[in-house]
């Protein structure tokens, strides 16, 4: 029988919220550092995970270990709604209900490599946004001035 486990999954703290095949429900808070530590001597668990910044380590590491992990669309998740006010606890208990009725938006967990590549481009990205940023801000200036530039990388100090 399935232990339904939803991680509501942040840097610091993580609240787990257990369901057992009796129906009753075990919560607790952990730090996020610990919480491959507080589940990896645990039998039979299917586990629920929002997909956020730092959850595809915790996965990774839970996966190695030999635990069920499904990483949910926290966009589509967030559709289900929690009744009164939002919480660590709340999310973390839907989460376990949602796997337990097999009504979950899970979402692809992509391998170290799609990642590494995916970071790569990102870092990219940012550096040409900076870059083009930092060109049209300093044309801006100098225009001010009197002086004027064409757009584009390549006539920047060609005057």
């Amino acid at each position: 029988m399935l232990v339904y486990t939803g991680i509501d999954y942040h840097k610091r703290t993580s609240t787990i919220c257990f369901i057992f095949p009796d129906g009753k429900k075990d919560v607790k808070t952990v730090l996020s550092e610990n919480l491959v530590k507080e589940l990896v001597n645990r039998k039979n668990l299917l586990v629920g995970i929002e997909a956020s910044c730092g959850v595809n380590h915790v996965v990774d590491q839970l996966k190695t270990a030999g635990i069920n992990v499904k990483i949910i669309n926290p966009n589509k998740f967030r559709g289900i709604g929690i009744g009164g006010k939002k919480t660590d606890i709340k999310d973390a208990e839907a989460l376990a209900e949602c796997l337990k009725v097999n009504f979950i938006p899970e979402v692809y967990h992509k391998g170290i490599g799609a990642r590494r590549l995916k970071s790569l481009l990102r870092i990219r990205e940012q550096y040409v946004q900076s870059r083009v940023s930092a060109t049209n801000h300093t044309r801006g200036i100098l225009r001010e001035y009197g002086i004027t530039i064409n757009a584009g990388a390549e006539n920047f100090g060609m005057k």
